[in-house]
This record gives structure tokens, C-alpha cells and sequence, in this order.
């Protein structure tokens, strides 16, 4: 461990000591001031904050990885081109704790330079606070941005599943038009879903439930969060939401007027919530318009969970761990392919990794469109994309890091964590793999 430590701590001071290191961390800096002071919400504090903490600690971790993977391939070649390598493994020495060690070296710096962006952006909030128009909105801070929220959707099946259903139910019932392609009654199924899910009737209810694991603690109420949209966005609407427990004997009803498209909040008494936490919210409009329920932001439950500090610590584990993989990526790349193939290569792999989520939907896409040779050949290349980068992503958690929105780690692994592993197990694998199998001697 001694010697890793060494080599991390040689690599990191050679990146400081050749000047690199000092030009990136004011580029990263540079960046985030620029991306928070250029980007604009809707001239309310609260949604300024979250939007430009966003935007700005997403791009700056975008170039920290760039930088990463660029560093790595660089470090690795010019030790192997330039035969320091060899001056290295001539020590009683092995390769992978070469490997470990630039790997180390290489992972603090790019973590310093997330926390450069981040004290960064830190600074600009402060400042952007302080010299904000209305004074009078900073006391809506504590409770939107220095207090972190669990945030909870309706429980509900995949709109996949229930399409499933209903085809098969129609099936059986011999309900299904005969002059009609499967594909095409499917996607109509899929629609009219779609509308039922979101539609709400005037005059008629709706109910959503939820599961918030357990009855929250530390807080006396947990908070209904709601956003209906309607064709007429200044006629007000009056209706009634009803709490229930679905296993309990607790119940809240609240009537509430509000107008179409606002964010709106009730609070809920935190003893109509069970044990289990599972409880059941209901609608009822009161000459109400025709609503529209958006499917996923439309109705949450969330409670007050944790600090903008412990949030931080959580959002930096989540960056180390994924920095931790893309510098495993640019190393391997540097030790298997030459410096331009490494470099292109490894920033590829990345690029495709943080578009996944537009191949995603195109692939949900192609599934309710009419099924070919060429759409199934699509389908199939896209999915395979998505599967080979999903490990090299960013964790989803910049969005709940600025939105004060609770990082559970059980939520993150659920969602990244296998496709995280596996990455990282293959590429330092792989890395470690191919420097100790490297022929140096060949070079000399």
C-alpha cells in the first residue's frame, strides 16, 4: 500500500508541478461561474438557485471527467512512450500497484477539481443571495434549499405492463379489431392510457397512492406537492384532497383554490401517515375544468429529511465513485490502444454514456412503431449502446442535489449501481490485466 501511495501522491504533484493541474481546476471554476451567472429561471429565488446550481455543477463535473479521461490517457502514455514506466517495473515492484497508484493519483485530482467547482458555485450562490432584488423571499431558503426533502411518487405499473394487460383482456373478449395491425392497436391502447392516467374529468376524483416506507420522524407533517394544468390557465380551481392511511384509521381532508399550472403545497399531520407508510391521496374537484395530471411530477408526497450538508456529502460520494470508474476507463484505454485511439475512444464511450437517456427514449419509441427489420436492428444496436455506457454515466443526483431532494443510496443503486459495478470491475480489471501482460522490454 506504501508504494501505491507513493506513485498516487508523484502523479498528482506532477500534475500541479507541470502547471496542468492549475489550468484545469481555473477552467472548472471558470465554467461554473460562467454557466451560473448565464443561466435564468423564472425571477424566483428559490427556482433561481435550483436551476443555476444545476446547470452549473453539471457542466463543470462534465468537464472534470473530460479532463479525467484526457489526463489518464496522457499520464499513462508518456510513462510508457517515454520508458519511465520501465525505470518503474524495474523496482521490486508489480504493475497493478502502478496501476493503483496513478489510478489513485489521478482520482484525487479529479476529485479536487469537483470540489473546486463546487466551492465555486458555492461562492456564487452567496453572492447571488445576498444581492437579490427582494430580501423578502430569503426566508422561503431554509425550508427550499438548506433543508432536504425525501421526495415520494405514486405507486403505479408501467405503462408496458398495462398495456399488456389490456391487450390480453381484450383478446380474450374478442374485442380487438380484425382490420388493425397488433403494433398499431397497441400504440392506440398505449394512448388512451396515457389519457386516462393523466385526464381528470371535471366534477370527477382521482386517487394516488403512495408508500413513504415508514412514518417520517423529526418533522409534524409531511407535505402534498401538486401541479395541475388546464386549457384556461386563469380560471381558478376549488377542490378537496383527502388523506388517507391505507392501513391505519388516519385521515386529512383540506379544501384548496388554486389556479392551473402553479406549484402548490398542503401540509399533511404527520399522524394520518402509518407505520408502514403507505397512504392513499384522493382529488375531488368542485366545478373544476378539465385537468391535466402530469404523469410524473404531477402529485408527490415528501417530508423534511437531512441538511444541504449531508446532501453534499451523499452528491460527493456519488461523484467519487463515478470518477472513480471514468479515470479506471482513461487509464485502461492508455495502457490497451495508442494515445490518439485511447483518447477517442475513452471520450466516446463517455459522450454516448451521458446522451443514454436521449437513446432511451428512442428506444421506448420504437417499440409502439411499426416493427421492421431495420426498426428490430435499431432497437437492438441502441439497447446494446445503452447497456455498454450505462456504467460511465452520471449518477442521477445533481437534479436532487439542487432541488434539495434527499439522496437515498438505496434509490441511487437501485437505479445506477449495477451498471456501475460492472464497469468498474471491468475496467480496472481490464487495466490492471493488460499493464502486468504489456511487453515493455520490446520497446527498449
Amino acid at each position: 500500500m506504501k508504494q501505491v501511495w507513493t506513485i498516487a501522491k508523484s502523479t498528482f504533484r506532477l500534475l500541479f508541478r507541470t502547471g496542468t493541474g492549475w489550468g484545469v481546476l481555473a477552467s472548472v471554476a471558470a465554467v461554473a461561474v460562467l454557466i451560473f451567472f448565464s443561466a435564468s429561471g423564472d425571477d424566483v429565488l428559490v427556482s433561481e438557485l435550483q436551476l443555476r446550481i444545476r446547470y452549473a455543477l453539471g457542466f463543470s463535473t462534465v468537464l472534470v471527467s473530460l479532463s479525467a479521461l484526457f489526463l489518464a490517457c496522457v499520464s499513462i502514455r508518456h510513462d510508457i512512450d517515454n520508458k519511465i514506466l520501465h525505470v518503474i517495473t524495474a523496482a521490486p515492484i508489480h504493475r497493478y500497484r502502478v496501476w493503483l497508484g496513478k489510478w489513485l493519483g489521478l482520482l484525487l485530482f479529479s476529485l479536487s477539481g469537483f470540489l473546486t467547482a463546487a466551492a465555486a458555485i458555492a461562492v456564487c450562490a452567496t453572492a447571488f443571495t445576498a444581492n437579490w432584488k427582494r430580501p423578502a423571499d430569503n426566508a422561503f431558503l431554509a425550508e427550499r434549499v438548506w433543508r432536504c426533502h425525501r421526495v415520494c411518487r405514486p405507486a403505479r405499473p408501467s405503462l408496458a405492463a398495462r398495456v399488456e394487460e389490456e391487450y390480453r383482456r381484450r383478446e380474450r373478449q374478442a374485442q380487438l379489431p380484425a382490420d388493425r395491425p397488433e403494433w398499431l392497436i397497441r400504440n392506440e391502447l398505449l394512448q388512451e392510457i396515457r389519457r386516462q392516467e393523466q385526464h381528470l374529468p371535471p366534477g370527477e376524483s382521482r386517487t394516488w397512492s403512495f408508500c413513504l416506507w415508514r412514518r417520517p420522524t423529526g418533522t409534524d407533517h409531511v407535505v402534498l406537492r401538486f401541479t395541475l394544468y388546464a386549457e384556461d390557465g386563469r380560471q381558478e380551481v376549488n377542490g378537496v384532497w383527502t388523506v388517507r392511511a391505507v392501513d391505519g384509521p388516519g385521515t386529512f381532508s383540506k379544501q384548496v383554490r388554486f389556479f392551473p399550472y402553479s406549484h402548490n403545497r398542503v401540509a399533511v399531520p404527520v399522524e394520518v401517515v402509518p407505520e408502514s407508510g403507505r397512504i392513499e391521496v384522493t382529488f375531488t374537484g368542485t366545478n373544476t375544468p378539465y385537468l391535466i395530471v402530469p404523469r410524473e411530477a404531477g402529485v408527490l408526497v415528501s417530508y423534511e429529511e437531512g441538511n444541504m450538508v449531508w446532501n453534499f456529502a451523499r452528491l460527493f460520494v456519488a461523484m467519487a465513485m463515478h470518477l472513480a470508474v471514468v479515470v479506471a476507463v482513461g487509464l485502461t484505454a492508455g495502457t490497451a490502444f495508442t494515445y490518439p485511439v485511447a483518447v477517442f475512444l475513452s471520450i466516446v464511450l463517455y459522450l454516448l454514456a451521458i446522451a443514454s437517456g436521449f437513446f432511451h427514449n428512442v428506444v421506448q419509441e420504437l417499440q409502439w412503431s411499426e416493427p421492421s427489420f431495420l426498426t428490430a436492428l435499431t432497437g437492438a444496436v441502441l439497447r446494446f449502446g445503452i447497456w455498454l455506457t450505462q456504467g460511465l454515466g452520471i449518477p442521477p443526483v445533481i437534479g436532487q442535489f439542487s432541488e434539495a431532494i434527499a439522496i437515498h443510496p438505496r434509490d441511487l443503486l437501485a437505479v445506477w449501481g449495477a451498471g456501475f459495478a460492472v464497469y468498474a470491475v471491468l475496467a480496472m480489471g481490464l487495466g490492471m490485466v493488460c499493464l502486468t501482460r504489456k511487453e515493455l522490454d520490446r520497446l527498449l
